[in-house]
């Protein structure tokens, strides 16, 4: 029979398990959306689990990230329920749960004694936390939640470990972590310098203690290193497509404005609503628009060394939060400047910054230890029941595209990929005049992207209103030469308008662009059968108007 000592080791694995559950059953009506598509959806490479180089390759689109892990899960997740989108969100509730068991391993052998409420308040809040949907409930940012479930591991057996006879063992376990880690996403690059910062903070006197204690762990970890470099190597198009890296923003514009986006990712931290799966955030205008936040992040950083020089275990979460959103949010520009996803991992340090001074609030206030032990418990039964309220409701988002963009649509007014998205998905329904609406609108806020002209086009020549079909073909490839799809849709356009011979000289460069393209060439055989037959009218003419992926 389990003593109650035992009985509360077992608690809070097992509220953790609950309440992550409980606040995430919503998830598993959600749809695929976005990049879903092309990673899951529309992705020939996850339909077999072997030949195994094939399921860890890329989809075959040519700047999708190179993440073998991460297709080898959604192969797995394939082979046991095709496209259901149901078992994608239990593994991506799975994993997400196990991270924050993980996460709650290392809080309550860091803070040791009687500290298991406090530990176990860490976890429960970073479990529930809205800001952690995007990472859970968007299935393919199981790569985020995936690599944080590594990162954790890595240094829970590091310190399991650093204090237990078979070390030899764990050792071997918070390397292995560390190398999936690095075949899921590059942000694990800083996870060697976490176990190091950690085992100085906690561990040892020095670095170079640690160092000397435990060198053959750090060469080992440094080691899965080259795990990374290979997996950035893989690219065909370089290690920047692979790791997400843009030319849309050049490093200094990237690094100037990632204050603004740290100071916003915090507000989320404190008040996470709205929330946005796309914010297509914008560059400051203006110096004004940089100075203050610069400013603010500074002094962060700034108390965040002092903290770590005077009290180590308070600069530690803070130093966390930093280490890890330093890969993104740094001068090496990614497609896009603030993303909900990538606070999964430092959400966890401003997790424990708040348990920890809200701890010490209470020490100080309270004098009665009953007393500031009901109070804290109230207080997180509060928290918790009010995060995970709004994690349920914001889950609810992922249950339909058209939802899911609306939202965004009404979050981010000038956001173009979201009435694009939104046209498309409106016109699939046959909604034609809200669908031009949207592609219109978001023509307005980026006309220089192209394939909104394209969708435009479609949706005007389905409607029979060819002139303007022909505009918006015409634009779409000056703005993109190399798009074979657009060259086709002109062509089909042309073709239904009578002027079939006009019409094969755009299908067969849509040919030339892409030889692959059976719509384009199934069009030209029929354009090149209604000449040879005199069938000018063009009726016979297929595909008119099919829209490319980009």
């Amino acid at each position: 029979m389990s003593n109650p000592e035992q009985r509360t080791e077992w608690l809070g694995p097992g509220l953790i398990c609950a309440i992550g559950i409980l606040f995430y059953l919503t998830s598993f009506p959600g749809v695929f959306l976005a990049d879903d598509g092309f990673s899951i959806v529309d992705n020939p490479n996850i339909r077999s689990l072997w030949p195994l180089s094939q399921a860890v390759s890329k989809p075959p689109i040519h700047d999708a990230p190179v993440r073998p892990l991460v297709y080898f899960t959604l192969a797995l997740n394939y082979a046991l329920g095709r496209l259901n989108p149901w078992g994608y969100h239990a593994f991506n509730l799975a994993v997400h749960i196990f991270a924050a068991l993980a996460l709650y391993g290392i809080l309550r052998r860091t803070l040791q004694g009687s500290h298991y409420f406090t530990a176990l308040s860490i976890a429960l809040i970073w479990l529930v936390h809205p800001l952690q949907t995007q990472s859970v409930t968007y299935v393919i940012q199981r790569a985020e939640s995936l690599m944080g479930l590594f990162y954790l591991l890595t240094l829970y057996c590091m310190i399991r470990g650093a204090r237990a006879r078979g070390r030899g063992i764990w050792y071997a376990m918070s390397v292995a972590s560390c190398a999936l880690g690095m075949a899921t996403k590059p942000v694990m690059v800083t996870a060697p310098l976490a176990v190091l910062l950690y085992d100085r903070i906690f561990l040892v006197t020095s670095l170079r203690e640690a160092l000397r204690i435990r060198r053959g762990l750090y060469l080992s970890l440094a080691a899965t290193w080259v795990i990374l470099f290979f997996v950035l190597a893989a690219s065909p198009q370089g290690p920047e497509t692979s790791a997400g890296f843009t030319r849309d923003f050049t490093p200094l514009e990237y690094a100037l404005n990632q204050p603004r986006v740290i100071l916003q990712y915090l507000k989320l931290v404190l008040w996470p609503v709205p929330q946005c799966l796309d914010y297509v955030w914008a560059p400051a205008d203006g110096a004004a628009g940089l100075l203050w936040p610069a400013a603010a992040v500074g002094f962060s950083l700034l108390a965040s060394a002092w903290f770590f020089w005077r009290y180590p275990a308070w600069g530690f979460p803070a130093l966390w939060f930093f280490l890890v959103l330093l890969p993104s949010s740094s001068f090496i520009p990614i497609d896009d400047l603030l993303v909900e996803h990538r606070m999964y991992l430092p959400l966890a340090g401003c997790a424990t910054l708040a348990v920890l001074g809200g701890r010490e609030f209470m020490r100080r206030v309270f004098s009665t230890a009953g007393l500031r032990k009901a109070l804290s418990a109230l207080m997180l039964t509060f928290i918790i029941g009010s995060l995970g309220f709004l994690t349920a409701l914001r889950n609810t988002v992922y249950w339909s595209q058209e939802r899911m963009f609306r939202d965004i649509v009404a979050t981010r007014p000038a956001n173009y990929r979201a009435h694009y998205a939104l046209g498309r998905i409106l016109y699939d329904r046959d909604r034609i005049g809200e669908a031009v609406a949207h592609y219109e609108e978001a023509i307005r806020l980026k006309p220089e992207f192209p394939f909104t002209y394209t969708s435009l086009g479609n949706a005007f020549l389905g409607a029979g209103r060819m002139d303007e079909a022909l505009i918006n073909f015409r634009k779409a490839i000056e703005l993109n030469p190399g798009f074979a799809g657009g060259y086709n849709n002109l062509g089909s356009a042309l073709a239904r308008s009578g002027r079939v011979e006009e019409a094969i000289s755009y299908f067969e460069k849509a040919l030339e662009l892409n030889p692959r393209d059976e719509v384009a060439r199934e069009n030209l055989e029929e354009a090149q059968r209604a000449i040879l037959e005199n069938k000018v009218a063009g009726s016979g003419v297929r595909g008119a108007g099919r829209v490319e992926r980009e």
